[in-house]
């Protein structure tokens, strides 16, 4: 799945540009709205997600990846179809979902090399 979330106000408030790039470029459908009843609903956005089953290869999602890493766009998440694995990226590295605490000392072993600082993830 390759999915997105927006919300759903004037974008002009906000001090970046969140262009719906990767929601017309991907031809995402929107699946969801959320709002936090928690607080007064005047004050927040609606958010809503987007998504699309796509087929993930090499250097398919390189522009999004590119994108993401010079501020463009944000709030981008990847996860398998069974939704047992989730990757969402940001401009300084991305946040990896796992199943179980089995499967994160897995890929800690399998990728230490990458991991921020001695001992892994926080």
């Amino acid at each position: 799945w390759l999915m997105a979330s927006r919300p759903e106000y004037d974008l002009d408030t906000i001090s970046f540009d969140p262009a719906m790039f990767t929601i017309d470029t991907y031809n995402l459908d929107k699946v969801s709205s959320f709002i936090d009843l928690k607080d007064d609903p005047e004050d927040l956005p609606k958010w809503s997600t987007y998504a699309k089953e796509l087929t993930w290869r090499p250097s398919l999602f390189d522009d999004i990846f590119l994108k993401i890493a010079e501020d463009e766009e944000y709030g981008i998440t990847f996860a398998k179809l069974d939704m047992s694995l989730l990757l969402a990226p940001y401009d300084g590295g991305f946040d990896l979902i796992l199943p179980s605490s089995n499967k994160v000392q897995e890929w800690r072993n399998k990728f230490k090399e990458w991991l921020p600082y001695e001992g892994g993830f926080l």
